[in-house]
């Protein structure tokens, strides 16, 4: 109840920051209160112009995790276009956290897909085994295939295989089967570090 009142107060003392702050630990901590999520978006709705890169993701994250309230999709088709012009401002780990929680959210922006492949393509590098579980199975849960993309991303993951824990190593299988990929060399790879793997906490691998 402290939280809901916190977000209706005024911009001027609730600001996008603290918005986004209050509804990343909300998500963070588990917390599945039908009122509190209707703040987030209420409150997040009104100030989404001032969000800046780090606020939209860790927004995008956190409505992907709170329940299903009354204006969250709207507001996740507005976070969908506000990311258009913020991909390349986005790190590795906000990128890949803006895509999976915007399909999981049921929003496909083709566009924004599009562009995204463009940016993640030319710091691929820079992304964890996490990350690169992440960007696959993003665009596998919306069903835009980039064979360009999953193709260094196979790559850049096979040279970490023996970083992914069990969740990475099921999303990486998981894209690739989605898109009927086969690989075969790298399948074998991948599945026989995962049998080594205990199963990832929770039941949401993907």
């Amino acid at each position: 109840e402290k939280t809901s009142s916190v977000l209706r107060l005024s911009a001027m003392q609730c600001d996008a920051k603290a918005v986004s702050t209050i509804a990343h630990a909300a998500a963070g901590l588990g917390i599945r209160d039908v009122s509190v999520a209707a703040g987030v978006v209420a409150a997040a709705s009104e100030r989404l112009q001032d969000f800046d890169r780090q606020g939209v993701a860790n927004l995008a994250w956190a409505l992907a995790k709170m329940p299903k309230v009354k204006g969250r999709l709207k507001l996740a088709k507005e976070l969908a276009s506000r990311s258009h012009g913020l991909l390349s401002d986005f790190s590795p780990q906000e990128l890949c956290n803006v895509l999976w929680a915007l399909g999981k959210l049921g929003v496909r922006d083709n566009k924004l897909m599009s562009l995204a492949s463009d940016t993640a393509r030319g710091k691929l590098d820079a992304f964890t085994p996490q990350g690169l579980s992440m960007l696959a199975a993003s665009y596998a849960r919306v069903g835009i295939f980039n064979e360009s993309l999953l193709e260094e991303i196979r790559s850049k993951a096979e040279a970490q295989l023996v970083k992914l824990n069990s969740r990475d190593a099921a999303q990486l299988v998981w894209s690739h089967a989605k898109f009927k990929l086969c690989n075969e060399s790298f399948l074998e790879k991948i599945c026989e570090h995962a049998a080594k793997l205990p199963l990832a906490e929770g039941n949401e691998l993907l």
